[in-house]
Order: structure tokens, then C-alpha cells, then sequence
């Protein structure tokens, strides 16, 4: 992206999708919106992914301009300019946390929604196994982080091998993640409540709505800012010695 003051921001198709997510909170949303992932295909160019989706990249490339020149009311430091260790304090501080709550949230929601609504034309059995399949995954996957991975690497206590089949075990589980989400968006009509939606369905959809939000930004954070960071840290490490 290359900003001109008196235009604003402007936007080029061939940049990597995970470079622009980083460039104003506004930008996850609109993805979001258009079903563009992010959060494991972020090293592919937005004229590839909405290619890939059957989008026109002029679409998004509007509603983007458009996003970022609303008042910024998520300023945010960029996670570029943190050192690793700041970054895994910080996605565990922000993201892991509201994780373990809403997961729990969601999945009560979920099958309370299904009991009372039984009956109903509407996939609400499979939306529960989703956010079930959610909790098993996710939360086994942020205690490895927090008990194991985060701190070895901290350390620095991974040989090459190590950190090469933890990123590749971390790249399964977050390719699985996106690939649950891209379900439950459509299932649910992109978290549209249908017309009978009571209180707690309503509610559901607005935690499975923010649940996706906040993990695939999570995610993106690993994928394409963390996980890089200690990469480079280790050949350089290497190349020192």
C-alpha cells in the first residue's frame, strides 16, 4: 500500500493479502465480508484470492478505500515493530483469552439453540458440531502454545527440525481453523440471524461472528508475523556462529 495525502490510501492487486491486513484495523472485516482468507492464504495477492473466489478485485479494492477512510477507532501497534517475545505475550494476553471465554460461550449458546429450536429448517445440529469441533481443536492447540511451544521458543531451546515440525503441526491446525470458519460463515448466511431467531440465537451468532474475527486475526499474527520473526532470529542466529 502507498499512501498520498490527498487521495488517501491506495490499494494494488498484486499485494500479499497479509501485508494489507496489517495496515489499518478496518481491512480484516472487509476480507472477512468478501470471504477472502487471510489467515492461511495471506501470502497470496488479493487479485489471486478474489480470483480464486470468483470476486472482482475493483469490488474489494472500493470497499477497502472506502473502510480506511472512516475514523480509525482501532488504533493498533503495529505487530511488525514488536520483538517475538512481545508478540507471544500479546497473543496470549489478548487472543487466547478471549478464545478459551467465547469457545465456551459459543458452544453453551449452541447447544441450547439446537434444543430449543429442534425442528427447525435450519442446519442448527451442524452448527454446534462446528463450534464443538472448534473448542477440541482450539483449545488443545493455545495450551501446546502456552505450555510448550511459547516458551521453548523464548528460550530458544528448538533445534531447526523442532521449529520446522512445530510450524508445520501450527499450519495444520490453523488451516483446519480457517476451513471450519469458512463452513460455519455459510451455514449461517454470514451470521445473518434467520427471522425466528430468539435472544440466545442471536446471541450465538454474534460470538461465532467474533469468535472468527478475533481467531483468524490471531492466526494471521502467527502465520505471517510471528512465526517469520522466528524464522529470520534462528538463521541468524545460525549464520553468527
Amino acid at each position: 500500500m502507498t499512501n498520498n495525502l490527498d487521495v488517501g490510501p491506495v490499494f494494488h492487486p498484486s499485494e500479499p493479502v497479509a501485508d494489507l491486513v496489517l495496515e489499518h484495523s478496518a481491512i480484516p472485516q472487509v476480507l472477512r465480508q468478501h470471504h477472502i482468507d487471510f489467515s492461511v492464504r495471506g501470502h497470496l495477492s488479493l487479485q489471486e484470492l478474489c480470483e480464486l473466489n470468483g470476486i472482482p478485485v475493483e469490488v474489494v479494492l472500493n470497499d477497502l478505500e472506502r473502510a480506511v477512510k472512516q475514523p480509525n477507532h482501532n488504533p493498533r501497534t503495529d505487530p511488525r515493530d514488536m520483538s517475538p517475545a512481545a508478540l507471544m505475550f500479546h497473543i496470549v494476553a489478548r487472543h487466547h483469552s478471549y478464545l478459551r471465554d467465547v469457545l465456551s460461550i459459543a458452544v453453551g449458546l449452541a447447544l441450547k439453540v439446537e434444543r430449543v429450536h429442534e425442528g427447525r429448517d435450519f442446519p442448527l445440529k451442524r452448527i454446534r458440531e462446528l463450534a464443538q469441533e472448534l473448542r477440541s481443536l482450539l483449545e488443545p492447540h493455545i495450551e501446546h502454545e502456552e505450555v510448550i511451544l511459547f516458551p521453548a521458543l523464548l528460550e530458544n531451546t528448538l533445534t531447526r527440525e523442532e521449529l520446522a515440525r512445530e510450524a508445520q503441526d501450527s499450519k495444520i491446525d490453523h488451516e483446519r481453523t480457517a476451513a471450519l470458519f469458512t463452513v460455519l460463515r455459510q451455514l449461517t448466511l454470514d451470521y445473518t440471524p434467520p427471522e425466528w431467531a430468539c435472544a440466545s440465537t442471536r446471541g450465538l451468532f454474534h460470538q461465532l461472528e467474533g469468535l472468527e474475527a478475533d481467531t483468524l486475526e490471531h492466526v494471521h499474527l502467527e502465520n505471517f508475523v510471528l512465526f517469520p520473526k522466528i524464522a529470520a532470529a534462528h538463521r541468524a542466529r545460525a549464520a553468527s556462529t
